[in-house]
């Protein structure tokens, strides 16, 4: 799957107003056995649109992700099949303040009907 979007925020102080894209892609797949799982990766691009306060230049942050999950559906929990996902994100900004990296993970139960 390919992911593609357009984004734009007015918060009434242009210093945090911004335009930007996100593009990316997921490849998931489903065995004959029951494992499903997949893997993707964005990138993004904000543009902020007025003067960051303290500095003489507009904030611009990009980011990178890089994500994955895995379930097996002969592995249930009362009767809901758990997902676990993890994402690591690495943002950039020409405001150091907003650089960070990060790993998040979490667990999801799905139940089908």
């Amino acid at each position: 799957t390919v992911l593609g979007a357009l984004s734009t925020a007015n918060l009434g102080n242009d210093s945090y107003s911004y335009s930007g894209y996100t593009l990316g892609g997921v490849y998931a797949r489903t065995h004959a056995n029951g494992l499903s799982w997949s893997v993707g990766y964005s990138t993004s691009l904000r543009d902020y649109d007025d003067l960051f306060p303290l500095f003489s230049h507009a904030r611009r942050d990009t980011s990178k992700t890089v994500s994955a999950s895995i379930s097996h559906k002969q592995i249930q929990i009362n009767g809901m099949i758990p997902r676990l996902s993890c994402a690591s994100k690495q943002q950039t900004s020409n405001i150091a303040l907003y650089d960070y990296s990060s790993i998040d993970c979490s667990i999801k139960l799905q139940f089908d009907f």
